[in-house]
């Protein structure tokens, strides 16, 4: 009997610690962002054509709004973020965000922070180049709490 009650309760820890609840779900999978005003679009749709985990934004509200609001409880490992950038702005569709205007997206960034548990990758070789773009990305940094890089060559669902 003691022997049962004891694989009971095994069984019943293994289930309660695999299933994760809501407020400690597991990161899964990395999730990409993709600007409409990026010069490669054309070959990124067809790259990520029917992958959930990839959004096309076309919306004209500012886009890290968008941004939060479509990751806002949806856990991931990695955030992978497709717009054109020069040193030290970031050039979205909707508007720039630069080290002048940060502090007005400070919310969204704190909610897409809070849903990633490795790095936000910008896929730019020069957003953080110069004095600018050291000054963005700590900004950055600081505001969201994890690691934020500048990198071309990371490509999302592969690591």
């Amino acid at each position: 009997m003691i022997k049962n009650m004891t694989k009971t309760l095994m069984i019943c820890l293994l289930v309660i610690f695999a299933v994760p609840s809501n407020g400690f779900a597991q990161a899964t999978e990395d999730f990409v962002f993709v600007e409409s005003n990026v010069g490669d679009l054309q070959l990124l749709k067809q790259t990520f054509a029917n992958n959930p985990l990839v959004y096309f934004n076309t919306n004209t509200k500012p886009a890290l709004y968008v941004y939060s609001q479509i990751l806002n409880g949806r856990k991931v490992k990695n955030l992978f973020i497709n717009v054109p950038a020069e040193p030290g702005i970031l050039k979205f569709g909707s508007g720039d965000v630069n080290t002048a205007n940060i502090h007005e997206f400070t919310e969204f960034l704190t909610i897409l922070a809070a849903n990633v548990s490795g790095s936000i990758i910008l896929h730019s070789n020069n957003a953080f180049s110069g004095s600018e773009g050291a000054q963005l990305r700590a900004r950055l940094q600081e505001i969201t709490g994890v690691k934020v890089v500048a990198n071309i060559n990371q490509e999302p669902f592969g690591n």
